[in-house]
């Protein structure tokens, strides 16, 4: 039996009426997560607070240059992540969360947990 389910638009606060096609919850997903390498760059530079490229590249060793340079472009347009260049040479670039990514974390830590949770109950008990 093929069901047909209709959904009725949601209205956010501002009241300006979204669905599928234009979701904030899907673009704020979007965000850190809509091609394969966003996310993985996100919680690198997270996780150390500084990075330059090539400590990036050796930190995610099957990132290509090309891939990394796209996810990096990327994050700085959603406004996640500051890339600053210093006037010295050789030219140094360093990469690091804005405010908004920072605010991000907590939200990705609940995303963990509620993830993690029901997996860890899943697992057997161990036996003697």
């Amino acid at each position: 039996m093929n069901a047909h389910i209709e959904t009725n638009p949601v209205i956010d606060p501002s009241g300006i009426p979204y669905g599928p096609e234009n979701c904030p919850i899907r673009s704020a997903i979007d965000a850190i997560g809509d091609d394969k390498w966003k996310l993985t760059v996100f919680l690198e530079i997270a996780r150390t607070g500084v990075l330059r490229f090539r400590a990036m590249l050796r930190a995610i060793p099957m990132i290509r240059t090309k891939a990394l340079s796209k996810a990096l472009r990327a994050l700085e347009e959603d406004g996640l992540v500051d890339r600053r260049s210093y006037d010295e040479l050789p030219l140094r670039v360093e990469y690091r969360l804005t405010a908004r990514a920072a605010a991000l974390i907590p939200i990705l830590l609940q995303l963990q947990e509620w993830y993690g949770a029901p997996r860890l109950r899943a697992l057997p008990a161990p036996r003697d």
